[in-house]
């Protein structure tokens, strides 16, 4: 077990601390020890001459933990007293009430005899956070208990889905460069997608800004092993393969853009080039927004994002249609709606899209661009929806449980069920060829950007005992026993 303690998180204006016990009491004790180690560094320095007794009453958790830090800064402004042991004895709810008891032992503070450390000048609820995981440890020790000595196979699919996922995944890409977007070639043995390999720092006559470089590359799902179909200056991203799997369509930054509206260069065009050849062709030029376009079945025309619309071109005469769909028709807000993410149904006959200026939903119309239908059917956010090979079934993201998580329901929103429970950042799933995988990109949510990397999950392989066993084993390495950690922030400015 863990032994209590806490340590200091690096802030650029706070001091940040992360406490932890074998249960709450332990982790209040030793945030208040932090608290102390920030004023005075020494705390073996500070004899044991005073004791003081600390009753705290408040009506939740966190206030309970601001009061009582509160507390010991009022004890340190009025009386002089800093501690070096600090024992909370008892933490209880009673009457709609938390109620704390403690005792600390210290003496008066001398800046001749005490190291001066940081004035805190109070405690602010910032990133405040209270886990106790005493149950997650049970409940962990529980499932493991029951996967050695059964070998019932409901059983292990259900502690599976408890705790990340029944699925068998595989991870495809692994560097420090952040993925997007993945699309299977039409035989399925490989995948196309963009990465952002560098961050250059621009000017477009606003001001420099840090600037993502994209390029789209494309990875053998067998080896792993990645080429670059792209070698632009300017940026490239989101991209589709044709159904023939001769041509690769994409989105282009405009190195020179004409509007001076954004900060940001959203001012992308349209670009089709031949795999065989490497000739590529520019198919949209204008001071907006174009991009995230796929090919119909037939190759012939493309459904892609303008501005904040949907519009089809016929690859052959350039005819543009435009499918918006009128302000109050999706969602009825006051701004625009933005629609995002079109893609064919595999007949060609109907459009899937996103669309929500707050809350994503996900919406199938026909081709012409009528018979809108509402799939999601609640309030929750769904978006970044595929079709499956037979157009029967949709895969997408949700954060309907708090965190994103691929889902998968029929054609029409009915049977809508969970796929993975891992709690990771997820985008862009897609099916392969066969319907039996789906790719998609996912980071640890604790993670910055970058971390987005490539998985696939397999819909016809459960994963194996062995495996889950070790995913068991590793949570319960994770929370180490501990069942409580808490986070503080504390103003800070160097004593005097």
């Amino acid at each position: 077990m863990k032994k209590a303690g806490y340590e200091f998180i690096e802030h650029t204006a706070d001091v940040r601390v992360r406490s932890w016990g074998k249960n709450l009491e332990e982790a209040f004790s030793q945030v208040a020890l932090s608290l102390m180690a920030t004023i005075s560094p020494k705390l073996d320095k500070i004899k044991h001459k005073v004791s003081k007794e600390l009753n705290i009453e408040s009506e939740d958790k966190y206030a309970l933990a601001i009061d009582f830090l509160t507390e010991f800064l009022y004890i340190f402004d009025v009386e002089g007293l800093i501690f070096s042991k600090i024992d909370v004895q008892s933490i209880t709810f009673k009457d709609n009430c938390y109620h704390l008891e403690a005792l600390a032992k210290g003496e008066k503070f001398d800046k001749e005899n005490h190291e001066i450390g940081i004035e805190v000048k109070a405690i602010t609820y910032s990133f405040m956070n209270i886990e106790e995981k005493k149950d997650k440890v049970q409940s962990l020790e529980n499932f493991l208990y029951v996967l050695k000595n059964s070998s019932d196979q409901s059983k292990l699919e259900k502690i599976a889905e408890l705790t990340g996922g029944k699925y068998k995944l595989k991870r495809l890409t692994n560097d420090i460069f952040p993925d997007y977007a993945p699309r299977f070639s039409r035989d399925g043995k490989k995948i196309i997608f963009f990465s952002d390999t560098s961050y250059l720092s621009e000017d477009y006559g606003w001001g420099k800004n840090i600037t993502r470089k994209s390029n789209i590359y494309q990875v053998d799902v067998s080896t792993g092993k990645r080429i670059c179909l792209t070698h632009d200056d300017s940026s490239v991203q989101f991209p589709n393969i044709s159904s023939d799997g001769k041509k690769i369509i994409y989105e282009k930054e405009n190195p020179n853009p004409e509007t001076q509206e954004l900060t940001f260069n959203y001012d992308r065009d349209l670009y089709v080039k031949s795999l065989d050849t490497g000739e590529e062709v520019r198919l949209t030029q204008n001071q907006y927004y174009d991009g995230q376009a796929c090919f119909s079945p037939d190759d012939k025309r493309i459904v892609y994002v303008s501005g904040f619309s949907i519009k089809l071109m016929d690859l052959k005469t350039r005819e543009i249609t435009n499918l918006d769909q009128p302000r109050g028709i999706i969602i009825k807000w006051e701004k625009p709606v933005n629609q995002y993410y079109p893609s064919f149904s595999p007949d060609g006959r109907e459009i899937l899209f996103q669309a929500g200026f707050q809350k994503r939903k996900i919406y199938l119309m026909d081709k012409d661009g009528k018979n809108l239908r509402d799939l999601s059917r609640i309030e929750d956010e769904d978006y970044y929806p595929s079709f499956s090979p037979d157009g029967q079934k949709i895969v997408f993201v949700s954060e309907r449980t708090g965190s994103e998580e691929l889902y998968l329901m029929d054609k029409d929103g009915e049977n809508q069920i969970r796929l993975t429970f891992d709690s990771l950042a997820k985008k862009h799933p897609c099916f392969s060829p066969d319907g039996k995988q789906i790719a998609y990109v996912a980071k640890n949510s604790e993670k910055p950007e970058p971390y987005f990397e490539i998985y696939l999950l397999s819909l016809n392989e459960i994963i194996p005992k062995e495996k889950l066993l070790s995913r068991l084993e590793n949570m319960l390495k994770t929370y180490d026993q501990t069942s409580s950690s808490f986070p503080s922030y504390n103003n800070k400015q160097k004593r005097t």
